[in-house]
């Protein structure tokens, strides 16, 4: 009898059909990061559609998984977009200690995240802007070998030493420092 908010971040249905499962290894011991997508994608995308029916609202964080969640059934007068918010950008607070131009990216390390395409874009920047430091802020543990690839790829792409792999860490203490 009470209001029912779905606020979505990612889209596990959508994961589901990609093979991917989200996990944290603490709480699903023996559990991998992916699996087939055969019957558990069907499974996910059928508790989606209920909970997409009975919610009173349905929030995302991008507009493209807005247009997804509609596109699932959403109806349009309950479907909101709610961006993800971050500090502008702007300069240092007078007589902080300036740093070098900073860029983020907020995600699991993982192959649906495109760590790579970051990766490629940062040292297109870096070519014109030396001074340049990248972060990569977010799990390295969900898929071990995409991570190492990913590291690889710095080294490959010689921006390995501007770019920080932080691991599971805060994002709300990295937003700040980024420009």
């Amino acid at each position: 009898g009470r209001p029912l908010l779905l606020s979505e971040h990612g889209l596990a249905w959508h994961e589901a059909s990609l093979g991917l499962v989200a996990y944290r290894k603490h709480r699903y011991p023996g559990v991998g990061p992916t699996c087939a997508a055969g019957p558990r994608a069907g499974a996910v995308a059928a508790l989606a559609r209920e909970a997409y029916g009975a919610a009173d609202a349905v929030t995302s964080v991008c507009a493209a998984n807005s247009w997804a969640q509609l596109a699932a059934g959403v109806a349009p007068r309950r479907c909101h977009l709610i961006p993800n918010p971050a500090p502008p950008p702007g300069g240092a607070a007078p007589g902080a200690a300036r740093h070098p131009f900073r860029v983020g990216l907020v995600a699991r390390v993982v192959a649906i995240k495109d760590v790579a395409t970051f990766l490629r874009a940062a040292a297109i920047v870096a070519a014109e802007r030396r001074e340049c430091e990248f972060a990569v802020i977010g799990p390295l543990d969900h898929e071990p070998e995409y991570a190492e690839r990913c590291r690889q790829l710095a080294a490959e792409l010689e921006i390995g030493e501007q770019v920080v792999f932080t691991g599971e860490a805060d994002p709300a203490l990295w937003y700040p420092r980024l420009d």
